[in-house]
């Protein structure tokens, strides 16, 4: 009988699990970083680019990204003079995201500068940062 450890099986679940760990990470950063490119986008008040940026992230399940997106679909013609196009799917997804209560967490340091407060509303309180 094969002990569990060299068992084929255990050690490709291991790698998987491993790999996994390792690229988490990395996407996460990946994530935070195209949030922030989309964000100065969003300054330069280039919309449409904006838009296009935050919707990967969104359907990603960025919670920060699927907010801005669905306010950016709602108000597009009133306050983008643009029609932007998501699926019933998107819409619905992005509300769910948006609607979850944030995580007691810092903004990176770069989204705290280029961010404006109606974004991130507790970029700067005292209650949102780590302790």
């Amino acid at each position: 009988m094969k002990s569990s450890y060299t068992c084929p099986r255990f050690l490709a679940g291991t790698l998987a699990l491993g790999l996994m760990l390792a690229i988490a990470p990395a996407s996460a950063a990946a994530d935070e970083q195209a949030f922030a490119e989309a964000v100065d986008q969003y300054r330069k008040a280039q919309w449409s680019d904006a838009y296009g940026r935050l919707i990967p992230l969104a359907n990603n399940g960025h919670r920060d990204a699927a907010r801005i997106a669905l306010f950016m679909y709602r108000y597009g013609v009133q306050l983008y003079r643009n029609d932007w196009d998501a699926s019933d799917e998107e819409i619905e997804s992005w509300t769910q995201l948006a609607s979850q209560r944030a995580t007691r967490r810092q903004a990176p340091a770069a989204l705290r500068q280029k961010m404006p407060s109606w974004v991130w509303p507790c970029a700067d309180a005292p209650e949102c940062h780590d302790r």
